[in-house]
């Protein structure tokens, strides 16, 4: 008997979005649970650098990505207690195509959510608090949310 696999992913940041869109996009059934309803969180980052913007590149995310409003960044001030502490200049012949940017991260995961939509095998579920796991046999088998449907 053919054991078919199901990955449930809690946590819909950069990491777990990838990953969602990954997993899906190699055929797994793939869960991404997200306790808030919209990806505008009280923290976040929204600079990414030229070792976040390759992978997305090679993964053939890039012309997804250049479509999600962004600011290619020429530098950036850094203030330490108010005072100018250091710039770094971003040229152009340094970084070529992964250049630093600033990119709104709330609008970078809904990118990566339709992306991993336009495949059967994901489901993303809002506005879900993870509670406990499931256990069968000493393993993880799924999980209970808030609402106690389990994934």
């Amino acid at each position: 008997m053919r054991e078919s696999k199901h990955v449930v992913i809690v946590g819909a940041g950069p990491g777990g979005t990838v990953l969602s869109y990954l997993l899906a996009k190699a055929g797994i059934r793939t869960t991404l649970i997200e306790r808030h309803h919209d990806f505008s969180r009280e923290f976040r980052g929204e600079v990414l650098m030229p070792g976040g913007l390759e992978p997305l590149d090679q993964i053939g995310l890039w012309e997804d990505l250049e479509k999600v409003p962004h600011v290619k960044l020429d530098r950036i001030n850094m203030f330490i207690n108010q005072r100018h502490a250091v710039s770094l200049e971003m040229r152009d012949n340094t970084y070529s195509r992964y250049k630093p940017r600033w990119i709104s991260q709330p609008d970078f995961l809904e990118m990566l959510v339709e992306k991993s939509a336009q495949y059967p095998n994901f489901t993303f579920l809002r506005g879900r608090r993870v509670r406990d796991l499931v256990r069968k046999n000493n393993r993880v088998a799924g999980v209970l949310t808030d609402n106690t449907n389990s994934a």
